[in-house]
């Protein structure tokens, strides 16, 4: 099966995006061309230094149904489930959250 179907590039980008946090209008970009991110992303040194800090250090506060979480970006990811996308395997399952990351 394609890489497509089995969501681990897609999943993260509707996550990580573009996140709507809480005390802005303005919401909080990715680091990637395809968005409305405003910083320099002319080398790939400085793309991935950008999108490494994003995901692992940059802590967001988000609205959820509970309340208020503040959390670095990575912790907002979720399992992607066979159950739901029958092309990823019980292994990928397994692993889906650290593949999200690197896809």
């Amino acid at each position: 099966p394609l890489l497509g179907s089995k969501r681990l590039a897609s999943m993260p980008d509707r996550i990580t995006n573009t996140i709507n946090i809480v005390g802005s209008d303005e919401p909080v970009c990715r680091p990637t061309v395809i968005n409305m991110y405003d910083g320099d992303l002319s080398t790939l040194k400085k793309w991935w230094s950008a999108w490494e800090k994003f995901m692992f250090d940059t802590e967001l506060t988000i609205e959820m149904a509970d309340g208020e979480v503040t959390d670095p970006v990575y912790k907002m990811l979720q399992p992607i489930k066979k159950s739901k996308y029958p092309d990823i395997t019980k292994e990928e399952e397994a692993v889906s959250l650290p593949l999200q990351t690197m896809c």
